[in-house]
């Protein structure tokens, strides 16, 4: 458990260099929807996004639990490094012929992972009982993932399917029954914090990318500007309810809300899980937006969905995710993001078709500015202590 007078965490030198890699995949995934754009490419970029951000959840708990200055650390971070780059290369093909070599990467990463996670055994005191049975739910999930290798498609698939969900069944058992788990001050919340940001990274890319090569006139620069304004605008909603002490206030905190603690915690780490694919889908959306004004046609239903589908899914994944910390977000607050999720996907979706790409990408940088206007004045008039 944490003091209050107790210096907060941060995220070491390695730990920043680590989660660059992961830039190389975001991308990959990002490349693998533009290149589609269908509504099977939607739900196979869902579920690729899934197993990627899943490894990188389970070192970034490692590096949460343990001391990651120590050598040891250090080099098997950055061979874990090299397995990210290998598995990134093998995502475009990872549904389409190529399932074999993204499971063979993915196999390898899951390996380094339970090595890792052994060490917890040595490095703990009083966690042999948890770490027994976290280890065990980790073993079983990556001996399914490796039993995908000799199945053929789509055999190989419902394994990884069921490796995933044995994963996060052996989580819930593990942190919701034990009632003794391996308690530290926490950076966790700062690591998921650098990891939105790298996705906006990509977001923000995608204003770029959509103008690349061609001479800036009013229309394409316009859409360029909406989208910029839309990007921060998604900034300013996340980091404006950020708190780094996230996870070491809800470990120390006694008051009941709308879940108990150690559920509130999942809710907030997994939630993270929309925010990430919804900032990268409406980077997609972007682009395609920006690319429709250059080419002078209307925004096609696919690149509608994709781009309110996006900013939805944040808005839901952040209101979720704000809901659940030891300072909730506000009643007001959350229901608004949860109808600014809605609105946004009735709008674009119903009358997207009528209007130009340019103005699609207004009509969302417009209402995010103004919800982060709303909530910020709200914060501004409303005592802390309200719910």
């Amino acid at each position: 458990m944490y003091a209050e007078t107790e210096r907060p965490r941060h995220a070491t030198w390695l730990e920043l260099f680590f989660d660059l890699v992961y830039i190389v995949a975001i991308a990959e995934l990002g490349a693998f929807l533009r290149e589609g754009l269908s509504l099977v490419a939607i739900l196979e970029y869902a579920s690729l996004f899934v197993l990627v951000w899943w490894t990188w959840v389970g070192f970034s708990y490692y590096a949460d639990i343990f001391d990651t200055d120590d050598l040891f650390s250090q080099l098997a971070l950055i061979l874990v490094m090299f397995g990210v780059i290998i598995m990134s290369q093998t995502i475009s093909q990872a549904l389409h012929g190529g399932s074999f070599a993204f499971a063979a990467s993915f196999l390898l990463l899951r390996v380094l992972y339970i090595g890792l996670a052994l060490r917890g055994w040595y490095v703990v005191p009083g966690s042999d009982k948890f770490f027994t049975y976290w280890v065990t739910f980790s073993s079983l999930s990556t001996f399914v993932w490796g039993l995908s290798l000799f199945s053929p498609v789509p055999g190989r698939f419902g394994l990884w399917i069921s490796a995933f969900m044995l994963e996060i069944a052996g989580i819930g058992i593990v942190y919701l029954v034990f009632e003794t788990v391996p308690v530290q001050v926490s950076h966790f919340p700062e690591r998921l914090g650098l990891f939105t940001i790298l996705v906006l990274g990509e977001t923000m890319l995608a204003v770029a990318t959509g103008t690349t090569g061609i001479d800036w006139f009013v229309p394409s620069g316009v859409t360029a500007i909406g989208g910029f304004l839309l990007v921060v605008a998604i900034w300013w909603l996340y980091f404006d309810n950020f708190d780094e002490r996230t996870i070491d206030r809800a470990l120390g905190e006694t008051r009941t809300h709308w879940l108990h603690m150690r559920e509130r915690m999942l809710v907030y780490v997994f939630g993270h899980y929309f925010i990430f694919i919804g900032i990268g889908a409406t980077g997609v959306g972007l682009e395609a937006a920006i690319e429709a004004v250059i080419a002078a046609h209307a925004l096609e239903p696919i690149g509608r969905t994709v781009f309110a589908g996006g900013v939805a899914a944040f808005l839901l994944g952040s209101a979720i995710c704000h809901r659940a910390m030891p300072t909730p977000l506000h009643d007001r607050l959350f229901l608004t993001r949860i109808t600014v999720a809605v609105a946004v996907v009735v709008v674009i979706l119903g009358v997207g078709r009528l209007v130009a790409p340019l103005l699609v990408t207004w009509i969302i940088a417009i209402t995010l500015v103004a919800l982060a206007v709303f909530e910020t004045v709200h914060r501004l008039r409303t005592p802390e202590s309200e719910p």
